[in-house]
């Protein structure tokens, strides 16, 4: 005969593995059945191609550029247009830029303040039939005399 501890240390070690076995097929389904969502990837490069660089002390009336992208993850081709402003003066822009589902692009923008002081360049990515824009990013620049 055994000691009662070990039929209910069997008892327990089964009802571990099944409420494990459980929680395993819980969040397969849940992950699973999560919708996928659709996204547009927006993003600035400095000039050598890397997340760093950026300019940030400027000359007024020096010009400057960064590597805008897009890479389209909507699930269908999509048409953008990307906006440039400079202490809210509109620059330089680009567009329209066609990407098909999975397609990237890239291009160099450059900008050009105008004014002397602390300056936001913004960067506005619109989606072709709307007003407002779907992205947008900015680089807080420091312009001198």
């Amino acid at each position: 005969m055994q000691p009662p501890y070990r039929s209910l240390s069997r008892a327990l070690t089964v009802i571990l593995l099944l409420v494990l076995a459980g929680t395993v097929i819980c969040f397969i389904c849940v992950v699973a059945a999560k919708p996928w969502e659709p996204l547009t990837e927006f993003y600035l490069l400095g000039p050598g191609g890397r997340a760093e660089g950026y300019p940030s002390t400027l000359k007024v009336g020096e010009p400057a550029e960064v590597i805008a992208g897009i890479v389209n993850r909507e699930g269908g081709t999509v048409v953008y247009e990307v906006a440039v402003a400079v202490g809210g003066v509109s620059a330089d822009g680009w567009g329209p830029v066609v990407l098909g589902d999975g397609e990237r692009a890239e291009r160099v923008l450059t900008f050009t303040p105008q004014g002397a002081g602390g300056q936001k360049v913004e960067f506005f990515l619109y989606r072709q039939g709307e007003d407002m824009p779907y992205r947008s990013l900015y680089l807080p620049v420091n312009v001198r005399e």
